[in-house]
Formats: structure tokens, sequence, C-alpha cells
């Protein structure tokens, strides 16, 4: 009898070791994983102070714009004002690059825009003659464009002009299958009129980047669609 009762303690203990050792392993676990979840935020909020592996985020915004230089006179005015006024209500440390696609170089939309009343804390870096091409094709265009905003923040707004011409050396195709790959939304200002048959694959160009298109068959409707694509951009 007094053997029955020895086994029987000793069966009551080891259960009793097994579940402390479980319940202590839980907690060891759980230990761990809380205290791998505060070093990340630990390192996290140390970079944030030095200033180190800051995400481009914090840092700012990086906004692109892209237009060809073969613009009328009066679609200039209204694009300096537009980009003007975007570039004036950015914030601090977003950065603003304007690209000129086409042929001759810079234009008065550069000129007007550098000597604008631009908030002092705006980096604003012009960069013309995009590519040395004649009228500017827009594939080649955007696969420059999309080169030099790799890692990046932001998004990129594309005006395309009448006498922009699609060709370029990717095919359609090509095209929409790297477009991807872009990195930031593409909102897209058409002024083709009629839509021509390239029209649909900047629409959808603008659409598999997760941004927008806008037609603008009128001069007076330019100014409306280009706030339109500066505000859902800033969002």
């Amino acid at each position: 009898m007094k053997g029955k009762l020895v086994l029987i303690a000793v069966f009551l203990f080891s259960v009793f070791i097994c579940s402390g050792l479980s319940s202590c392993e839980r907690k060891a676990h759980a230990a761990d994983s809380s205290a791998v979840g505060s070093s990340v935020l630990a390192i996290k909020d140390y970079s944030d102070e030095t200033g180190a592996g800051v995400s481009t985020a914090a840092k700012g915004v990086s906004y692109s714009i892209a237009y060809p230089d073969n613009f009328t006179k009066d679609k200039r005015s209204v694009l300096v004002e537009c980009v003007t006024e975007f570039a004036r209500n950015m914030g601090k440390d977003d950065r603003l690059s304007i690209y000129e696609m086409g042929y001759y170089g810079i234009t008065n939309i550069c000129k007007s825009i550098s000597k604008s009343e631009l908030n002092d804390s705006i980096t604003a870096r012009f960069n013309t003659g995009l590519l040395g091409d004649r009228p500017p094709r827009l594939y080649d265009c955007i696969a420059r464009l999309s080169e030099d905003m790799k890692d990046t923040v932001g998004a990129a707004i594309i005006v395309v002009s009448d006498e922009m011409k699609s060709a370029g050396s990717l095919s359609a195709d090509e095209f929409m299958s790297s477009i991807s790959d872009f990195g930031v939304p593409i909102y897209a200002i058409g002024m083709r009129t009629p839509i021509s048959a390239d029209e649909p694959t900047l629409r959808d160009m603008a659409y598999a980047t997760g941004g927008a298109y806008y037609h603008v068959p009128m001069l007076k409707n330019l100014s409306d669609a280009f706030i339109e694509a500066l505000k859902r951009s800033k969002r």
C-alpha cells in the first residue's frame, strides 16, 4: 500500500514539474517575443533620433513632374501657375524634380518656376533635356524617369500634349510589363483630341501604378486636372 502511495506521489510530482516547465517555456517565449519587438522599436527610435537609417518618407517626399518641351505659350503659363502653387505648399523636407521631355532643353516653364517665390527649404532641381529626341517619345522618357525615381517615396505627374509620340525603343507590351516596377503612382494628364490609339496605353499605365488618368481636351480644363492630380498625389 505504501509503495502505491509513493508511486502516486511521484506521478503527481512529475505532472506538476512538467506543467511548470511548460508554463515557464511559454512565458520565456513570450518574453523573447516582447524583447525582440522592443529591441526593434528601440532601434527604430534610435535611428530617428540620430538620423541614421531613417526611411525616405521620414526625410520628405519626392515629387517628379514631367512635361514635353513643345508646350505652347498658353499651356506653359497654366503649367507654371499650377506647379508653382504646388511647390509653395510642399512640406519643408519635400523635394520636387521637374523633367523636360524633349530636345530644346530649358524652357520658360523652368525659368519661371525657378524665379518664383518658393519656400527656401525646398530643393527644386530642374532636369533639362531628359531625352535628345524630337518629338519626345513617351515610353523612353518614362523609362528614364522610372530609373531616376527608383527607391523614392512620392508620385510622378506626366503631362502629355498633342504632339508627344508614344513610340520609343520599347514596345507597348514591353513598356506595360515593366511599368509595375516604377515604384510610385503616376498621375497622367492626356491632352490629345480626339483620343488617339495610344491614349488607352497612357491610361493603363497610370492605373497600373495605382495613380489616375485625366483626359483634358480643352486648355481651360488643364489647370483643374493638374491641381486634382497634385492633390491626389499628396495624400
